[in-house]
């Protein structure tokens, strides 16, 4: 949905400078806001069903990067509590790709 979001309104801004043309700033910025929204969006899902430790971590880093989503006060707690919950070594141990070395470490401790 957010992508969707995006698309529009990157459309209508595009629909508005197409007399003075494009820059390439702002169609280098909204393509970056792209592509992240989509690595944000995989990495939420691949954390909600717990199927992916690097991508959960990869989409709550790019949340966390003010000028890569729309929408910067949600992005920004949202990674970081998405962050926090990946430190946890009980939800470390349900991905089938956890990081091995660092739930050791925790759980020898």
């Amino acid at each position: 949905m957010l992508v969707t979001i995006h698309l529009v309104s990157a459309g209508f801004v595009y629909y508005q400078q197409l007399g003075s043309g494009i820059s390439l700033i702002a169609t280098g910025t909204a393509a970056a806001q792209l592509v992240s929204m989509i690595v944000i969006s995989i990495g939420a899902a691949k954390l909600g069903f717990l199927e992916s430790y690097r991508m959960a971590r990869i989409g709550s880093i790019l949340a966390c990067v003010p000028l890569l989503t729309p929408f910067v006060w949600l992005g920004i707690p949202f990674g970081i509590w998405a962050l926090r919950l990946l430190r946890d070594p009980e939800i470390q141990r349900a991905f089938p790709d956890r990081p091995a070395s660092d739930v050791e470490d925790v759980s020898s401790s």
